[in-house]
């Protein structure tokens, strides 16, 4: 069974036609994703106003990007109509490592707070806060994302059944429906459960995007793909300004489902399927890196963050939040090679990915 998963892979990038243009994509989502969350979990003391507005404005198009290219790959892909293989494939790449993760996110919860605990006599009570974010799928404060995509990924099979059913024009006037009633809904709701129905559905919009943007737009044309792209981060330089301001609802100018921000999202995916990149084994490995990276960089900027406080360090230089990015970015690129050499060697002709689906009838 190995074999044939490792076949149907090289399939997969064969007919996808893998290029450059959506690795640098990939991975400027990474970048902009850490980019955010050493804004808002800060190691160093950040003076400047202006550079948190613009490390907080200029980041948010990431998720909306990254939810358009697991759309722009996986709903093309007539084989992922097939149930079980697409759950047995999705199951190896995305469940066994967010269980892993899980695990580990959870126990680092409940030590910290009973290190806490321990050393103020008091608050014991709060070992129940993991226990409470575990049961909302959200066991430290990145991983809503992962198990809001398992929800979209459960979805993704009966989706490209419609498209085939439906035909590619149908399904097109479809997903831009879609989108523009999950931007509503993503504005005008809230979840407490971040695997539920309600939170998955209002992905589903940029899922069904990316795919639409894949297809319809040509990638022939670098100037129109650059213009796409100026204009997708001009939208964000407002969102920016707007920030810097202070005069805005923070929770709804931020919320991935802004206007702005899908309008900007839309642009700059728009603007990398229009450009061509040749492909680069570096970003290519970085890229394919992205989710385990993902998956490990908040502890990393935790743990940092821990230990400049014990030690009651104060780190002052201007530069220095930006200079957190890449370091974060490179230890957490550290730890998913190391994690998937680990993992590896464990898996060996999938002895334990393989025994696991069978467990779950995969």
């Amino acid at each position: 069974m190995l074999q044939t998963d490792r076949q149907t892979d090289r399939q997969t990038d064969r007919q996808t036609d893998r290029q450059g243009n959506y690795d640098v994509l990939r991975v400027l989502c990474c970048i902009a994703v850490i980019t955010l969350h050493v804004e808002s979990f800060p190691i160093s003391v950040v003076n400047s106003k202006l550079l948190e507005a613009v490390m907080n404005g200029m980041s948010r198009f990431a998720v909306p990007c990254f939810v358009m290219l697991s759309g722009a790959f996986l709903l093309s892909d007539s084989r992922n109509a097939a149930y079980r293989p697409f759950y047995r494939k999705s199951f190896k790449k995305l469940l066994i490592p967010i269980l892993v993760f899980t695990v580990f996110y959870f126990l680092y919860s409940e030590g910290t707070l009973l290190i806490t605990a321990l050393s103020k006599g008091e608050g014991y009570e709060r070992l129940l806060v993991p226990v409470k974010s575990l049961a909302a799928g959200s066991p430290f404060f990145h991983m809503w994302y992962v198990y809001t995509i398992l929800g979209v990924y459960i979805l993704v099979p009966p989706i490209v059944r419609l498209k085939e059913d439906i035909g590619e024009r149908a399904f097109c006037v479809v997903s831009w429906i879609m989108l523009a009633l999950s931007c509503v809904s993503g504005l005008t709701s809230t979840s407490l459960l971040n695997w539920s129905i309600g939170k998955v559905s209002c992905f589903l919009g940029y899922l069904m995007a990316g795919c639409q943007l894949k297809r319809i737009v040509p990638q022939k044309s670098a100037l129109s793909g650059v213009i796409c792209l100026c204009a997708g981060f001009a939208l964000l330089v407002v969102q920016t300004g707007i920030i810097y301001a202070d005069v805005y609802d923070a929770e709804a100018l931020t919320s991935m489902f802004n206007p702005l921000i899908t309008a900007a999202a839309l642009l700059i995916f728009a603007g990398f399927s229009r450009i061509r990149i040749r492909e680069n084994a570096l970003l290519l490995r970085l890229s394919k890196a992205s989710f385990l990276i993902y998956l490990s960089h908040a502890f990393i900027i935790d743990f940092s963050k821990r230990i400049v406080d014990f030690f009651h360090i104060r780190i002052t230089w201007g530069p220095a939040p930006v200079v957190e990015v890449f370091l974060v970015l490179g230890i957490a690129w550290l730890f998913a090679e190391l994690y998937q050499c680990v993992w590896n060697r464990l898996d060996r002709d999938g002895r334990i990915s393989d025994r696991l689906c069978r467990r779950v009838g995969l």
